[in-house]
């Protein structure tokens, strides 16, 4: 609301991001993960992302400005897309493709609960999934 931006910044590690989410909103626990310092990284240096070669940061972004639904649905097609990949059985510039697709097929509910969430990724797996085979 004041135009400051609060930073979380720390090793290319994703442990701490993830014991973050996962103890939300709780008090964070000591960890014996690597620390990040200033020393590391004495300048820092930012960039507009390129949004064209970062098809899914640009799908994400969107996602983002609708709200509602369509995040639930990008992660899920994101998470089949990917373990399809994974599997051999999905080129991975097809990653995006499939997520626009998903998107596409979707119906954005603005204010969901969770049934409509759950539902909503439910059919974003199923529709990613019936792209990839």
């Amino acid at each position: 609301m004041d135009g400051s931006i609060i930073a979380q910044m720390g090793p290319s590690d994703m442990r701490l991001p993830i014991q973050h989410a996962l103890l939300y909103p709780g008090v964070r626990e000591l960890n014996n993960f690597r620390r990040y310092t200033f020393f590391d990284k004495p300048t820092l240096t930012f960039e507009e992302p390129d949004l064209k070669t970062f098809k899914c940061l640009k799908l994400a972004m969107e996602c983002a400005k609708k709200m509602g639904t369509a995040t639930a649905v990008l992660t899920a097609a994101n998470d089949i897309a990917v373990a399809s990949f994974l599997d051999n059985k999905l080129a991975f510039d097809q990653i995006p493709k499939i997520i626009e697709k998903v998107l596409e097929k979707h119906k954005n509910i603005k204010n969901p609960d969770i049934k409509d969430i759950l539902e909503a990724d439910s059919r974003a797996r199923k529709t990613a999934g019936n792209l990839i085979n």
